[in-house]
């Protein structure tokens, strides 16, 4: 099975998750600064991985948003060192669902604030893995 990494990219912190066979597991977030590039480009390296997964903000009518277009624009700036395949799978609602998910499992506010990007790229990656898209373009494919 292909090493998967999904990536939940917020304005002060990204989300990381990466994939053990068809379950999705929970890594540290990273604070979205100038290092972030190339932190995660070693979090790739050291762990071998075959693709990355990215949430894509979608509206409620399928189109992309503003925040969509800034997360392409950091992609592209990742691609410059990365030369893996990128996925984007449309993250509506996985927020609200990472924090419901944290709240439930008992984890305190400061601590759902802290773990919601990462809890919402593993929602990310497990969505991704429970329909296993096809790469169809080759490299970069969205998908709905």
């Amino acid at each position: 099975m292909q090493k998967l990494l999904a990536l939940d990219i917020g304005d002060k912190y990204i989300g990381l998750a990466k994939n053990i066979q068809s379950i999705s597991q929970r890594l540290n977030s990273i604070l979205n600064d100038k290092n972030s590039i190339k932190n995660i480009s070693q979090i790739i390296s050291d762990n071998k991985i075959d693709k990355i997964i990215v949430g894509l903000p979608l509206g409620y009518d399928g189109k992309e948003t503003d925040q969509s277009n800034i997360i392409k624009e950091y992609i592209l700036q990742l691609r410059k060192y990365i030369k893996i395949p990128v996925v984007y799978e449309n993250e509506i609602l996985t927020s609200i669902e990472a924090q419901n998910n944290l709240r439930t499992a008992g984890f305190s506010p400061s601590e759902v604030k802290k773990l919601e990007h990462s809890e919402a790229a593993s929602i990310l990656l497990q969505q991704y893995l429970s329909h296993c898209h096809p790469d169809r373009s080759g490299g970069i494919s969205k998908n709905n």
